[in-house]
């Protein structure tokens, strides 16, 4: 270490507080971080030194810092409701406890955002609702964090004895191995059209369930609303179909 460095050791869990009470800059209002702690080398003169002057950390600073190496690596297959729910309880558990525990966790899904499932129905009527159904994954600011991984693929095998997942990502068709200590299997059931979009990516879905609004929309014939969700039987959720389109529930 130079004479004019200085070594910090630094901790910073930050709640959605402003950059100054944060310390960091480039850091805005964002979900529970527990970074650290860090030991960083910075530069410092005279004053530091004597300490006139306070001594000011960057964001560039954190993410160049040693961070440690996580304890525990946590596998996810499915990033729906029980996956992401998964995810940000075991996060918030490893974080509270009087000696946190550095975990990294991977979250596989063949689409690329998280999809509310059982509003499809309401999804297929209306353009304005399908817009709020699909959040891609890094929009999910609860799960922004260095130590969540979001990969859009499947998993072609998964070896339980050695802890070895194979997966194949989406973009790429590449496969790769992904080691883990535990392995959480939230994949649920697969549906098929037209009672879910099929899409992976959130641009052909608003592509594929425009044009069935669109169908809806303009339809003359009757339209029947089979299935027990509520969210898509209201009255209120199917007014843009009236005085259009004539609207028959029925029970599946």
């Amino acid at each position: 270490m130079a004479p004019n460095e200085a070594k910090l050791s630094i901790t910073v869990f930050h709640r959605g507080a402003s950059n100054s009470a944060s310390g960091l800059e480039g850091v805005g209002s964002s979900p529970p971080l527990l970074l650290g702690p860090f030991t960083i080398t910075v530069p410092v003169d005279a004053d530091d030194i004597l300490g006139r002057k306070e001594k000011t950390v960057s964001l560039a600073d954190v993410i160049h810092a040693t961070i440690p190496v996580a304890q525990y690596r946590v596998l996810i297959a499915g990033g729906c409701y029980a996956g992401l729910s998964a995810a940000v309880h075991i996060l918030e558990k490893c974080d509270a406890i009087d000696s946190p525990i550095n975990i990294d966790v991977t979250i596989v899904d063949e689409r690329d955002g998280y999809y509310h499932l059982i509003g499809s129905p309401l999804a297929m009527a209306s353009k304005d609702y399908a817009e709020k159904a699909w959040v891609e994954y890094k929009h999910v600011k609860v799960l922004q964090r260095p130590n969540v991984t979001f990969v859009q693929g499947t998993l072609a095998n998964v070896d339980c004895e050695n802890k070895r997942a194979t997966i194949t990502e989406h973009k790429t068709k590449k496969t790769r191995e992904e080691s883990y200590d535990f392995f959480i299997g939230t994949t649920g059931l697969r549906r098929s059209w037209p009672v879910v979009p099929q899409a992976l990516t959130r641009e052909d879905y608003l592509t594929e369930v425009g044009t069935h609004c669109d169908k809806v929309l303009n339809s003359t014939a009757p339209v029947l609303v089979v299935g027990g969700v509520p969210e898509a039987q209201r009255p209120s959720n199917t007014r843009a179909l009236k005085g259009q389109t004539p609207i028959r529930r029925a029970s599946a």
